[in-house]
């Protein structure tokens, strides 16, 4: 088993273990208020299906009709947690993508699954028990979920569309915004999957698309060509050297801004700097704020970030200590 569908098949079972007996056998129930009396459980509860290709199925039993339900209720999500958990062990299920968040989700919403039963059989022993066979069907379980998948499915690929003939960063925006709103719908996905199975065309349109996406911000990184323009005021230096070499340290092309071309993305680098000294303790603090813009264009991106350097010499060594921050945060979070 994969690690992914144990984790999640681990923790959704702990919400019903211990609610019903599972046993396909039957059984000999000894009535509560007297020891004499016994009574085999009907045949059809000791064999009850556990799901078929319409429905899932539970079954209960109690002292009272309300107690069986419960039981019944609680034995059939038991059901559809462990379809779940068996379908997460398939290679392409996509529980490989999941956060620990994600699984967290995935539990709380199959226990709140319902009401959605129906009773498809019931009895009532000689000594009073009883016993309920409940289902639900696959169709009205899986209906929410699949309805909120395409809610949030059709508005990616609308948006994909509509940059094809963008720009290489505007792509490679789209494509890693794409990639990540497709793994937020992930928990819906799966579980309707497991519940309904979804045709190929459906499972290429979210399975498929997510490896696609990926390939895409690689493929695309590599046709991006950056200039850092030169800083209007020498104090920014530091700071456009620091992005510099942050993008040639994560393998992007770089050119002097008197070789830019059209496609060329340019970016501007100020700051405001606000220098503070106590003692021989001297600190910088820096808000950058990087601009870009294809040549001669207005910015279509604007990133703000907020640095602080410290020095025990002088103030122009607590800038470059703020200025090596930057650069190191830039190369952890990336650009975009």
């Amino acid at each position: 088993m994969k690690k992914s569908a144990l984790l999640l098949l681990l923790a959704l079972l702990p919400l019903f273990q211990g609610c019903v007996s599972t046993s396909t056998h039957p059984q000999i129930v000894v009535h509560e208020e007297s020891n004499a009396t016994t009574q085999k459980v009907p045949t059809w509860f000791s064999k009850a299906l556990r799901e078929d290709e319409r429905y899932f199925y539970g079954a209960g039993e109690g002292k009272s009709i309300d107690d069986a339900n419960r039981s019944a209720a609680a034995a059939l999500k038991q059901q559809i947690a462990e379809s779940v958990g068996r379908h997460c062990e398939k290679k392409r299920s996509g529980c490989a993508w999941l956060t620990k968040r994600q699984r967290q989700e995935m539990v709380k919403r199959v226990a709140a699954l319902g009401p959605v039963t129906k009773v498809l059989k019931k009895e009532k022993s000689e000594s009073g028990r009883w016993y309920l066979l409940v289902g639900a069907e696959r169709k009205t379980l899986a209906g929410p979920l699949r309805k909120r998948v395409l809610q949030r499915l059709v508005p990616i690929e609308e948006r994909w569309h509509s940059v094809s003939k963008a720009s290489p960063l505007q792509r490679y925006q789209a494509a890693r915004r794409s990639e990540e709103d497709l793994k937020v719908l992930l928990p819906d996905f799966i579980l309707a999957d497991a519940i309904l199975p979804y045709g190929k065309t459906m499972r290429m349109r979210v399975l498929r698309a997510i490896p696609y996406f990926q390939s895409i911000q690689k493929n695309v990184l590599k046709e991006l060509v950056f200039c850092v323009e030169h800083p209007r005021i020498p104090a920014y230096t530091l700071f456009s050297r620091a992005l510099g070499r942050a993008l040639h340290t994560k393998g992007y092309r770089t050119v002097p801004p008197s070789q830019r071309r059209s496609g060329t993305v340019c970016v501007d680098v100020s700051a405001r700097l606000v220098h503070r000294e106590k003692g021989s303790l001297h600190t910088l603090t820096a808000d950058i704020t990087l601009k870009f813009h294809r040549p001669y264009q207005d910015p279509f991106l604007t990133k703000r970030y907020r640095v602080e350097g410290e020095s025990g010499e002088s103030g122009p060594m607590a800038l470059e200590a703020a200025a090596e921050k930057f650069r190191r945060r830039l190369e952890k979070e990336g650009f975009f």
